[in-house]
Parts: C-alpha cells; structure tokens; sequence
C-alpha cells in the first residue's frame, strides 16, 4: 500500500492502520481491507489523473446508500495525495453464506424501483476506466443507443477492434432497441452489476459495490448479472414479486449484455470480439 495514502488516512482519520491486506477485484484500482484501531475500512488508490473516476463512485455510492433495503460501503474519504488518489470507505464483511435468497430478489427490485423523469444521471462517470456518457434523455432507446452503445463502438473502431462493415448504423440500433426492450420508466441501476460486483453481507442484506448508476432500463442490470453468472431461482422470483416491471425477456437481455460485451473489448481485446459481432449480426445487420 502506498505510504502517502496511508500516512493522509491516518491523519485524516485520526487512527492507526495496522494491517493492509490486498483483496482481490481490483483490475483497475488497488483494493484494500484496512485493519485499523478504528475499525476495519477499505480503500481503493489510483493514480492522480483517475481521481474523477473515483469521486463518480464515491458520488454514486452516497445516492445507493439511500436505499435502506441494500447494503453498500459508506464513502468516508475522496482525495489526491501526491501522485495518487484515493477512495476510502467503511469496510462490508461478507455473510458465511451466499446462497441468495428471494429477500435479495426483493432488496434488488428495490433498487429498481427509483425512479427518474428521464434517462440519464446527474453526471458522466465511468464503466471501469472508460468514460460513460449520461446526458437526460426523453427515450431508453436514444440512451441506449446513442449514450452506451455508440461510444464503445467509436472506441472499438478506433482502435481498430471492429471495422465499419461490421458496425450498424445507431438509427438502426435504436429502432430495434425500441421494439425489442419493455417499456419502462427510467430507474436506479448499479450498471455494473457482475457477480464479483454483489454478495450477501454480514447483515443477511444484498450488499453492492463498483457502482457505474444512472438511470435506465432495469434489463441492464439483469442482462450483466446473467453475463458473467446467474440469477438463482429464488432470486427471479423475489423480484418478480416486489417489481411492476416485466422480467427482461432473452432478447432484452442480449441487448443489454453487448453494452458490457463492446466495454470488455475496447479493455481486454479480442476474446469478447466474436460475441459482440454475433449479437450486433443477429439484431442489426440481419
């Protein structure tokens, strides 16, 4: 852990930092449990220039706290020290089980019930390290299309990871969106929402983390949740029953999971390149 940071801490935090154990998850910052005569908190440190990123989460994680049904890490401390910068929060221990439960099917719906006028979120903030663009917007097919599909696509053209022919035009993408998603009003998403991103907390509630939130179709909080794990049985029906909302159908969920799939290009390269040309050929080029 870098000493600057946690000599600002202590400081700042009037305690002593005993012990920094490195925790796994942090591909884009460095994570760790402090062990502190104040109690356990966690911190991620980045470099300088990323200190926008990590004020959006702070930012995002006040909004999320909020929500009396969740869990999520309380921001303590957003700053600069020397070339680094810093996010320091209070520390979740996870539960001995994480079997989820239909009472986490009905604390995730709770999230999904806050609700917005428009698409969108106060601020731009970040999907990982790449910039994600919030402007409010009246419709969730201009926001899906124009807002999160369109700049990953730039990103992946420019850096020649996809070539224009296999690039559909955002007119197309957004008609289809249109006719392929439910129609909802906008509401609170995590918008990051992988399985190493939620877990059961020591108080038995769902707990998240990593937050990218804005305002937008549930379905894409669902459809990353089935992308790189699933939703347990118990779980579907939790929320099912505490949401007017309709379950994403597999299309919806498709959708939403080329969004993630087109990010996990433009950050780690060729493996995500053929599911990411498979959903676009199949909804948009066909």
């Amino acid at each position: 852990m870098n000493q600057n940071v946690k000599n600002h801490i202590e400081q700042q935090q009037d305690c002593k930092i005993l012990a920094s154990l490195p925790l796994g998850g942090g591909d884009i910052s460095e994570v760790y449990k402090l062990q502190t005569t104040i109690g356990d908190l966690c911190v991620k440190i980045n470099q300088l220039s990323n200190l926008p990123m990590l004020q959006a989460e702070k930012t995002a994680l006040q909004e999320l706290g909020k929500i009396a049904e969740i869990t999520v890490p309380k921001p303590i401390l957003c700053e600069a020290v020397h070339e680094h910068s810093f996010l320091l929060m209070t520390f979740v221990e996870k539960h001995a089980s994480q079997i989820f439960t239909s009472e986490h099917g009905a604390q995730l719906a709770a999230l999904h019930t806050q609700e917005n006028s428009r698409f969108g979120w106060e601020s731009d903030n970040f999907i990982a390290n790449l910039a994600q663009h919030n402007p409010w917007t009246d419709t969730w097919s201009e926001f899906y299309a124009v807002s999160r599909i369109e700049p990953q696509l730039k990103i992946a053209l420019d850096h020649g990871r996809l070539n224009a022919s296999q690039i559909p035009s955002i007119d197309i993408i957004a008609q289809r969106a249109a006719n392929i998603f439910s129609d909802t009003r906008p509401k609170l998403t995590h918008g990051d929402l992988w399985s190493g991103n939620y877990f059961v907390a020591h108080d038995g509630r769902l707990c998240i983390l990593d937050p990218a939130v804005s305002y937008s179709h549930p379905a894409i909080d669902i459809g990353m949740m089935k992308l790189f794990g699933n939703i347990s049985k118990q779980m579907k029906l939790g929320y099912e029953d505490n949401i007017n909302e309709k379950f994403p159908d597999q299309d919806a969920v498709a959708l939403s999971q080329l969004y993630f799939l087109l990010v996990h290009l433009n950050l780690f390269g060729e493996s995500y390149k053929s599911s990411c040309i498979g959903i676009m050929k199949r909804y948009f080029l066909g």
